[in-house]
C-alpha cells in the first residue's frame, strides 16, 4: 500500500509539475504577446506625438518668422518716423527763427517811426 500511495503521490506531483509548466508556458506566451502589443501601441503613440510636435514646431517657426519680419518692418517704420520728427523739429525751429527775425525787424521799424523827428 505504501508503494501504491508513493506512486500516486509521485504521479500527482508529476501531473502538478507538468500542469504548472504548461500554465507557466501559457502565461509566458500571453505576457510576451501583451508586451508586443504594448510596445506596438507605445511606438504608435510616440510616432503620433512626434508628428504633433513636428507640426507644432513648423507652426511656431512660421509664427516666429512672421514676428521677426513684423519687428523689422516696425524698426524701419520707427526710423522713418524719427527722420520725420527730426525734419519737423528743424521746420519748427526754422519757423521760430523766422518769427524772431520778423519780430525784431518789426520792433526796429516801430522804434524808427517813434523816434523819427516830426
Amino acid at each position: 500500500m505504501r508503494f501504491k500511495h508513493a506512486d500516486t503521490v509521485q504521479r500527482l506531483k508529476s501531473s502538478f509539475l507538468n500542469e504548472k509548466k504548461s500554465v507557466q508556458a501559457s502565461a509566458d506566451v500571453r505576457v510576451a504577446e501583451m508586451q508586443r502589443k504594448a510596445n506596438a501601441q507605445a511606438t504608435s503613440c510616440l510616432q503620433d506625438h512626434m508628428k504633433e510636435v513636428h507640426e507644432e514646431n513648423k507652426e511656431l517657426r512660421r509664427q516666429l518668422l512672421s514676428l521677426i519680419q513684423e519687428g523689422r518692418m516696425l524698426q524701419e517704420h520707427k526710423r522713418e518716423l524719427e527722420k520725420q520728427n527730426k525734419a519737423l523739429l528743424r521746420d519748427r525751429q526754422f519757423v521760430s527763427d523766422l518769427k524772431q527775425i520778423r519780430d525784431r525787424r518789426l520792433l526796429k521799424a516801430i522804434q524808427a517811426v517813434e523816434h523819427r523827428p516830426t
